[in-house]
């Protein structure tokens, strides 16, 4: 029981903060290529800490939406979108600063294209999840007739022990 809720654990915590190092430093890679006083490696040093601080909270909140999104079986896009809109234009408000316009277009685009990946394997993870379910139904049916088969009853249980699974 608690080996799927820590696989889960792993995947919608630990891979996105995996994922916000990674965006991190690519980031303060092609942030430090601006020109300035210092060398590009000094840059590169004094920019990678504060670029995967930023990603790895932005990565977290975009996969965690889109997964819950994409394994959701209620309609939740209808939702989230104005919710990323508002968070959008929210950045842009409060870095209006110029010197922050490459930080709200980072900060954009790596939501947008966590929220995507998180809302695919969210997705993915209900697909499979609902043919297991259908397998394991399945098995538990095959048991319980040929128990009752063994004990001589009629191979379909009655209505009242399936209560509101009945046919």
């Amino acid at each position: 029981m608690l080996g799927r809720a820590l696989a889960t654990l792993v995947e919608v915590a630990v891979a996105p903060i995996v994922i916000g190092v990674c965006f991190g430093v690519i980031y303060a890679l092609l942030y430090s290529l601006n020109p300035g006083e210092s060398t590009y490696a000094d840059r590169v040093k004094r920019n990678a800490l504060p670029a995967i601080l930023f990603s790895i909270p932005t990565v977290l909140v975009a996969y965690v939406a889109g997964y819950l999104t994409g394994i959701s079986r209620a309609p939740a896009v209808g939702n989230l979108v104005p919710a990323v809109l508002v968070l959008i234009g929210g950045l842009n408000i409060y870095l209006t600063d110029r010197k922050n316009i490459a930080l709200v277009g980072y900060s954009v685009f790596i939501f947008t294209l966590v929220l995507f990946f998180g809302f695919e394997v969210g997705v993915i993870d209900r697909e499979i999840g609902r043919v297991a379910r259908l397998v394991s139904l399945s098995d538990q049916e095959k048991l319980v007739r040929n128990y009752r088969e063994n004990r001589e009853l009629p191979s379909d249980p009655p209505a009242w022990i399936l209560g509101g699974e009945a046919r």
